[in-house]
């Protein structure tokens, strides 16, 4: 596949857009929201689907490359604390 296809804005797709105020009432450990788009991009990862590009078939795989968020959800996502100050940022490892 041609690199020119590999990072045009028109390819880059969004997956989900919630408020946050949303996750925190219904799902605040994220399994309800991540469990659908992780079995979509494990079957996309390995089976992977077909397309045309100028002509020609393709069999593409696809795969997850980044999350984009603010610094509370991201956070959130991470398991790291929530509210910013000096203390330890993250649960399980306690790293300052």
């Amino acid at each position: 596949m041609a690199n020119k296809y590999c990072s045009e804005i028109k390819f880059i797709n969004l997956c989900t857009l919630l408020k946050y105020q949303f996750i925190k009432q219904y799902d605040p450990h994220y399994k309800k929201l991540f469990s659908p788009l992780i079995k979509e991009l494990k079957l996309l990862a390995s089976k992977g689907l077909e397309g045309e590009v100028d002509g020609t078939k393709h069999h593409f795989r696809a795969a997850l490359a980044t999350v984009s968020a603010d610094n509370l959800s991201a956070h959130a996502v991470a398991r790291f604390q929530r509210h910013f100050n000096s203390a330890r940022i993250c649960s399980d490892c306690m790293a300052n």
